[in-house]
């Protein structure tokens, strides 16, 4: 009995501390702390930047143990982890704004004329939608914002005449026959030159949910820039600054400091919007890819307690796993969610937020979540 009586007190002990301690870690940090703690970050960022490109690029990937770049095709295949590789200089995309972030303009700005002048797309590689939407897609869509941004602001990049938002338009089409579905839910996986014609691809019918659900904010900025509706589909205008006191009755569960940010981020966003000459307050059209397979996904709900499974049939529509939670495969549906109400405007998304997350991430409304719950 000894050895479990020590066992208990010596968690319980542990209990203590750090129940004593909660008020501690409330105490906010002092202008040295943050100093100190943003000097480590950006040297965290630029030993991990500078060691990919030095060692790596122009391939996807930094391998840390040889210091070599990771290509598509020429390594060990690592099964679908591969799928995030396109031989498409990935890290890179991937970080340009995070360099605006740090204020490292003239970085910036010479990876910008790395990626214009080296990355193509036009490749027999199959890749993750999922992955290349947010990693790549989303990269590009950013950093043009962010070069028409400095070019504006700061009076940098004049040379500047959206190439990357027309590499973005290239590898939004790539990504568009994984929508050719009897759902409109994207398949997982694409190839960037001959789209979903392999009879591999075709019958490859299974999807997660974050993988579905996670294609709207990318879909719908590229339609915006570019004017190009084949990523959108019309409705009705919901303007972008609408009075944040006019929507308290369907934010229930968002804290007041979360209304505050949302409302200075969409302040911000509508200002980009500006600065690439598209106006917030013009009726848009809305996704004609992404959205429907967001309504469909929506569609495939648990109707009493609002879950979403964690894998479908992207064909038939059914759940090939039906158990949920909020972790990997789902997570960031959640995410895009709240996300699509703050940059379009379009309440049903929030909507969906509060209908799918309260129950997922509270014990106390639902009993155990199983492979019956939906």
């Amino acid at each position: 009995m000894m050895p479990y009586y020590f066992v208990w007190c010596c968690i319980s002990s542990l209990l203590v501390i750090v129940y004593c301690n909660e008020d501690d870690q409330s105490v906010p940090m002092t202008d040295l702390e943050r100093e100190r703690l943003k000097e480590e970050a950006r040297d965290m960022f630029y030993h991990a930047y500078r060691a990919y490109m030095d060692n790596a690029y122009p391939a996807d990937e930094l391998m840390p143990l040889s210091c070599e770049g990771r290509y598509r095709g020429s390594h060990p295949s690592r099964g679908d982890l591969d799928d995030t590789l396109g031989n498409f200089s990935l890290s890179l995309i991937d970080t340009l704004d995070t360099l605006v972030v740090l204020g490292d303009i003239a970085e910036f700005e010479h990876a910008v004329k790395l990626v214009i002048k080296d990355v193509t797309f036009d490749s027999d590689v199959t890749v993750s939608v999922f992955e290349t939407n947010i990693r790549v897609l989303g990269g590009l869509l950013s950093a043009h914002i962010l070069s028409e941004y400095v070019k504006d602001r700061i009076g940098v990049m004049q040379w500047y005449r959206g190439e990357l938002l027309e590499m973005a338009k290239d590898i939004g089409y790539r990504l568009l026959p994984a929508f050719n579905t009897s759902t409109g839910i994207p398949q997982a996986r694409v190839n960037l030159r001959h789209g979903i014609k392999t009879a591999k691809l075709w019958n490859s019918r299974e999807t997660c949910t974050a993988c579905a659900g996670t294609m709207l904010l990318e879909m719908a900025a590229l339609s915006r820039l570019t004017g190009d509706t084949v990523f959108e589909r019309r409705y009705p205008k919901l303007a972008m600054n609408k009075r944040l006191d006019q929507q308290e009755s369907t934010m229930q569960g968002i804290p007041v400091e979360g209304l505050i940010c949302m409302k200075r981020v969409r302040t911000e966003v509508r200002g980009l919007w500006l600065s690439e000459r598209v106006s917030p307050n013009n009726t848009h059209p809305n996704q004609e890819k992404a959205d429907k397979g967001m309504d469909s996904l929506w569609g495939l709900r648990h109707r009493g307690s609002g879950l979403m499974g964690a894998v479908l049939d992207v064909e038939s529509g059914r759940w090939v796993r039906r158990e949920s939670g909020v972790g990997a495969g789902i997570d960031s549906y959640y995410e895009y969610c709240l996300k699509a109400y703050i940059l379009l405007g379009n309440s049903k998304y929030l909507s969906r937020f509060n209908k799918t997350s309260s129950p997922a991430s509270d014990s106390k409304d639902i009993p155990c979540v199983s492979r019956n719950t939906i």
